[in-house]
């Protein structure tokens, strides 16, 4: 557990707050823009939603957490560091003390997350234009990854009490902790279910056919 005289008595909303909210949600605004604006019309909405999310995704997984995987490896912690993104992260790590230090389990998931689901998404981007239809395993691969992530943030930290948590406000409860965990579970285990079923169907229409042309 990181001790809380370690970390500077600031406003709830400060600048740096205010301004890494601004940046996910231009995020979230531009993955929208694209999606109904340069996707082809008989899109259906699930690609829609689905490729506003993977632009959203991958754009905080390149920059905001690269940015933590940079300012914790050989021998840097985000406490000891300095710079803009070390500001957002010090600003996060008020809710979440766990972010100030280099934690080897964190570690370990981001190289996994960043490393594999990052390109995968520009992938699946690719995919959702051309309408490839195989992008559908590929998206099941991907948030089944950011789920286990979820899970090994979430999970040890309640088991042990919430130790490192500091739900002392909105912001941090609400947003911080809350929210900005909360959507990739949600978004990922969605999409996990949705794609599973259409990769379900297409193989129990693929079995009828082939069974069908064996009859004949």
């Amino acid at each position: 557990m990181i001790d809380l005289s370690e970390l500077p008595d600031t406003p709830i909303l400060n600048p740096v707050s205010v301004y890494s909210l601004i940046v996910l949600a231009s995020f979230a605004v531009l993955g929208c823009f694209v999606a109904f604006k340069f996707l082809r019309k008989n899109a259906t909405t699930y690609d829609r939603i689905t490729l506003t999310w993977l632009i959203f995704n991958v754009m905080t997984r390149c920059i905001f957490e690269a940015s933590w995987v940079y300012y914790s490896t050989f021998g840097r912690t985000v406490a000891t560091s300095s710079g803009i993104m070390v500001h957002v992260w010090k600003d996060y790590s008020k809710a979440d003390y766990r972010w100030l230090v280099n934690d080897p389990v964190f570690l370990a998931f981001e190289f996994v997350v960043i490393g594999l689901t990052g390109p995968a998404i520009f992938y699946i981007i690719y995919q959702i234009f051309v309408d490839d239809p195989t992008r559908h395993f590929w998206i099941v691969f991907v948030c089944i990854i950011e789920d286990f992530a979820l899970w090994m943030i979430v999970i040890p930290e309640w088991l042990t009490g919430n130790q490192n948590l500091n739900p002392a406000n909105f912001l941090f409860r609400w947003v911080y902790i809350f929210f900005l965990n909360a959507i990739y579970g949600v978004m990922a285990t969605w999409m996990t279910y949705v794609s599973g079923r259409i990769i379900i169907r297409s193989l129990k229409t693929a079995a009828v056919v082939s069974t069908a042309n064996k009859a004949r």
